[in-house]
C-alpha cells in the first residue's frame, strides 16, 4: 500500500522516476552520432560515461542529458578517443585556473578545482546559465569536467 501510495506521490507531483529518465536517456544517447555512451541514474543525478569521437560529441552528450525532464545534474566522464589533436589538450592547470576563475567570477555560487587538466565544478547554478557556463568551459579545452553542480 505505502508503494503504490508513493507511486502515485510522483505522479501528482510530476516527478519523473529514475527508469523513466535513464529510458529517455538510452534513446538520446543512441541517437547522437560518434558515441558509445552509458548512463546510471540516481534521483535524478545523471552519470555519463563512455566514449565520443570529438569534443562536440561529448558536449553534445551532455546538453542532452541536461535537457531531459527530471535532469537534476549531470557528471560527465565521457572520454574522446580517436579525435582530433586538439581535442585532448589543455593549457597547464595554472593557466587553466586562471581562466576558469574568470569564467566562473560571473556566477555566484560556482566555483571550480583544476587537477591535471581535470575540470572540478561545485556549487549550483541555475539551469538557464548551465549550458552558457559548459560551453565556456569546453572552449579552454580541458581534459575532462566533471560537472558536480546542483541546479536550482
Amino acid at each position: 500500500m505505502f508503494a503504490a501510495t508513493a507511486a502515485l506521490f510522483f505522479i501528482a507531483c510530476g516527478e519523473r522516476s529514475d527508469t523513466q529518465i535513464q529510458l529517455d536517456l538510452s534513446r538520446a544517447m543512441a541517437a547522437t552520432e560518434g558515441a558509445k555512451v552509458t548512463s546510471e541514474v540516481n534521483k535524478g543525478n545523471v552519470v555519463l560515461n563512455g566514449e565520443c569521437k570529438d569534443r562536440a560529441c561529448v558536449e553534445e552528450a551532455e546538453k542532452l542529458a541536461y535537457e531531459i525532464k527530471g535532469v537534476k545534474s549531470v557528471t560527465n566522464n565521457i572520454k574522446i578517443v580517436g579525435g582530433a589533436d586538439g581535442d585532448s589538450l589543455y593549457a597547464g592547470d595554472e593557466l587553466l585556473t586562471r581562466a576558469i576563475q574568470e569564467i566562473t567570477a560571473g556566477y555566484d555560487s560556482v566555483s571550480a578545482e583544476v587537477d591535471s587538466g581535470v575540470v572540478v565544478l561545485k556549487g549550483a547554478i541555475e539551469r538557464n546559465k548551465l549550458q552558457e557556463l559548459m560551453q565556456r568551459l569546453h572552449q579552454l579545452k580541458p581534459k575532462r569536467i566533471d560537472n558536480q553542480l546542483v541546479i536550482k
